[in-house]
């Protein structure tokens, strides 16, 4: 089988399913941005990879980069990884007779209406042979949207605790944070769908002689929150990082974990903050749920609702033993239910039954 892999990025679950899937016998090439041309993980294994800037789904100069790989040489399947990748593959594909089979990867809730004729254009194509979901969440959508049924399937995005067992080592002082604080975070890029507002608004809540501060880590892109964290009430105690390399590193150092978000296919955050044995809160939407077993892995609140979420934080701050339990038991879960190995499996059936059906 011989797959053009079209990717925004490489992170380490994506990079870790392309080598498993070469060690499979899959033969793989690789465009991506020339930024994410060298990843560790695929060192050592046979792949061509190639560099192109895209800049949106309808990008001529690299939907010719992608026709001329499909022209030079022969593929069973392309695998689209985003929206703005699979625009681009579509239209190098054009009208091409005994053209590969299409794979798209879907991560988010929305925005694919039936009545958008956009979306026409990437996955209500009808090119698109297949599409891998991050979670049932996303699926579910889907065929609320009127997908066909065999075309989406559920592939969750794996991870191994290998990859986190390694980190600079930082210290809560590096980033203005006192050490006996009982220190909550999210770490995201920071737009209106993350909720980090909502959580601003939560922390707003607890008792100002609680000793909680709050770590916010990723780039703001929603003014809101650079205006909620200056309010005199909160202001000293909530950090804004912004990006951090080490972010895994600043996670460990969290007391609790929590994902207020408004939609989520499938939190990658909320899963490495299992791996590292944070205590989680996370808002009852899309694929959290599928992640997160309440009271069991950690506690679900609902969305838009600061005061739960409050309630939720001050409960864990007051119950050191609830937190060593949920913690335990989360690790134990996202090992399990979401190995990488997995991830590869499942893949390579969907390519298999694209193949199939082609």
């Amino acid at each position: 089988m011989r797959v053009l892999v079209v990717s925004m990025g490489v992170d380490r679950p994506f990079a870790y399913l392309m080598r498993k899937l070469v060690e499979r016998g899959v033969s793989i090439d690789l465009i991506t941005k020339p930024g994410f041309l060298h990843h560790e993980l695929l060192d050592g294994i046979p792949m061509r990879q190639t560099g192109v800037h895209f800049r949106n789904r309808f990008d001529g100069r690299a939907a010719r980069a992608v026709r001329e790989h499909l022209a030079r040489e022969h593929y069973d399947l392309v695998h689209a990884w985003q929206s703005k990748s699979l625009g681009v593959t579509l239209r190098a594909i054009g009208r091409r007779r005994n053209r590969p089979r299409v794979v798209a990867y879907r991560g988010a809730i929305g925005n694919l209406s039936r009545f958008d004729p956009t979306s026409r254009l990437t996955f209500r194509n009808r090119k698109v042979d297949r599409i891998i979901c991050v979670s049932e969440a996303v699926r579910e959508y889907l065929l609320s949207e009127g997908y066909a049924a065999e075309k989406v399937s559920v592939v969750h995005k794996g991870h191994l605790t290998e990859w986190y067992e390694e980190a600079p080592e930082v210290r809560r002082s590096d980033y203005g944070i006192p050490d006996h604080a009982f220190l909550i975070g999210l770490v995201a890029n920071m737009r209106p769908v993350k909720g980090a507002d909502v959580l601003l608004e939560a922390f707003r809540l607890l008792p100002s002689d609680s000793n909680v501060h709050l770590a916010l880590v990723g780039h703001v892109h929603d003014q809101r929150i650079t205006r909620l964290a200056n309010d005199p009430a909160i202001r000293g105690r909530v950090h804004l990082t912004g990006f951090l390399r080490e972010a895994d590193a600043l996670m460990r150092l969290l007391d609790v974990f929590v994902l207020p978000s408004r939609s989520e296919g499938m939190g990658k955050s909320l899963i490495e903050a299992m791996i590292l044995r944070v205590p989680v809160v996370a808002t009852a939407v899309g694929g959290n749920p599928e992640i997160v077993r309440n009271e069991v892995d950690g506690i679900l609140v609902p969305p838009e609702d600061p005061p739960s979420m409050a309630e939720a934080i001050a409960r864990l701050q007051n119950d050191p033993a609830m937190r060593e339990r949920f913690a335990t038991s989360a690790r134990t879960r996202v090992t399990t239910a979401f190995h990488a190995d997995t991830s590869v499996e499942e893949t390579l059936a969907v390519y298999e039954a694209a193949l199939r059906a082609g």
